[in-house]
């Protein structure tokens, strides 16, 4: 035991010997030791105050850039609204005037001509009826399926009229 109050002894000596103080009692080194505790307390709460002040500064910034942020997409969101609401406007605008464009008249006329005529008018673009009369002499003989003909002869036998007739 003697070895180890020996050692503590040894280590106490070490510490006092290397430090700058000059204190040679235990009141001296408590009264050293207070005094040091007193100046670093005295840090330590000045230290604690600043960084409170500082948390307190950094949370009302925060605080203040939350605000701005919700702001501006309250901003956001009602520009996005107007936006929406005029797109749909001109969307119904555009819709009203294509109805309206359909519903005016807009008739359309058919019309064939050549060998054939007729014309039909469309209106509204609903449906319509044509009716076609072909060209007088627009169809020969050779584009008849089955054509039968008909000759009218003078009492001289000179061919005065051929007809012809579609079948038989």
């Amino acid at each position: 035991m003697q070895n180890s109050i020996d050692a503590e002894n040894a280590r106490i000596d070490a510490i006092l010997n290397a430090s700058t103080a000059d204190k040679d009692t235990f009141a001296e080194i408590v009264s050293f030791i207070n005094a040091v505790d007193t100046t670093n307390d005295t840090a330590l709460g000045t230290e604690i105050t600043t960084r409170a002040a500082a948390d307190t500064t950094l949370q009302g910034n925060i605080d203040a850039e939350a605000s701005a942020r919700a702001s501006a997409d309250t901003t956001l969101q009602n520009n996005i609204n107007t936006e929406a609401s005029a797109r749909a406007s001109a969307d119904t605008t555009l819709q009203n005037n294509i109805n309206a464009k359909l519903a005016a008249s807009h008739d359309m006329t058919l019309t064939l001509s050549g060998d054939v005529s007729g014309s039909a008018t469309f209106t509204n673009m609903a449906d319509a009826t044509l009716s076609v009369a072909l060209g007088a002499n627009t169809v020969t003989s050779s584009e008849l399926s089955g054509a039968t003909s008909l000759v009218i002869y003078n009492s001289a036998g000179t061919a005065l009229k051929t007809l012809f007739g579609a079948g038989s």
